[in-house]
C-alpha cells in the first residue's frame, strides 16, 4: 500500500513544472504581455511561425494548384472528359 500523506517539507505551491520541447531542450517559460503590449492568440502565433518557413509556402501553392485543377479542369486540358475509348 502506498503512503498518501503529504510530506510537509515539500513546498509544491512554488514549483513551476518544466516542459521539454521537440528538440529535448527546456522550453522558455511563458511571459505575460508588457504594459501597452497586446496579447496574441494561438492562431496568430502559429501564423507568425508558419509564414517564415519556405516549406509551408511551397506546400500551400501546391495545394492551391491541386484544388484549382480539381475545381476547373477545363483550364488544364482541351480534351472532352466524356469521350473515352476504353477498347
Amino acid at each position: 500500500m502506498t503512503d498518501t500523506t503529504r510530506d510537509p517539507t515539500l513546498d509544491t505551491d512554488s514549483v513551476v513544472p518544466m516542459t521539454v520541447g521537440a528538440t529535448g531542450e527546456p522550453e522558455a517559460p511563458l511571459r505575460a504581455p508588457q504594459q501597452g503590449e497586446k496579447a496574441r492568440s494561438l492562431g496568430r502565433d502559429a501564423w507568425n511561425e508558419l509564414r517564415r518557413r519556405p516549406m509551408f509556402w511551397i506546400s500551400a501553392v501546391l495545394i492551391v494548384i491541386f484544388v484549382v485543377m480539381a475545381a476547373v479542369p477545363q483550364l488544364f486540358t482541351s480534351t472532352d472528359p466524356y469521350s473515352a475509348d476504353l477498347s
